[in-house]
């Protein structure tokens, strides 16, 4: 009988954890943001999104979404050599990358037909402004 209630209990609170895991997206922060895929991007000439100019450059973007807003993330990447860098001495990396999160952009999202195939920006000629974002992987496109 001792046997059966401890099997009993064990099971109970192996189901009770794993519905708690259940509920929560596998890419929801602790904070309640709900973060989406994330991509690189290079771009060869200033540009604004949305009250930000970014200097041309490479950039992390990500969509998180929030309970009251939804917004991309711009993280700037910069390659810098590595002063520990020895030729004599491989297999050193050659660069470190330094990230800085420049720009937090409010946006709308739309479907895509199917998954985004590779990370794109869209920019307007007249304005350089950025105006629609497809990340790798995304089902959605960001609008600004």
């Amino acid at each position: 009988m001792k046997h059966n209630s401890i099997s009993t209990v064990v099971a109970l609170v192996l189901g009770v954890a794993s519905c708690g895991f259940a509920q929560q997206p596998k890419e929801m922060s602790h904070s309640g943001n709900w973060a989406g895929k994330t991509g690189s991007l290079t771009i060869h000439a200033p540009f604004r999104a949305g009250d930000t100019v970014l200097p041309a450059g490479n950039y992390e973007v990500r969509r998180v979404s929030q309970p009251d807003r939804t917004f991309v993330e711009f993280t700037r990447v910069i390659e810098i050599p590595n002063p520990a860098y020895n030729f004599r001495r491989p297999p050193q990396a050659t660069l470190i990358y330094a990230r800085e999160k420049v720009a937090e952009v409010s946006c709308t999202r739309t479907p895509l037909p199917a998954k985004a195939k590779k990370t794109e920006a869209e920019i307007s000629n007249q304005s350089a402004s950025l105006t629609r974002l497809e990340i790798k992987g995304d089902n959605e496109a960001q609008l600004f």
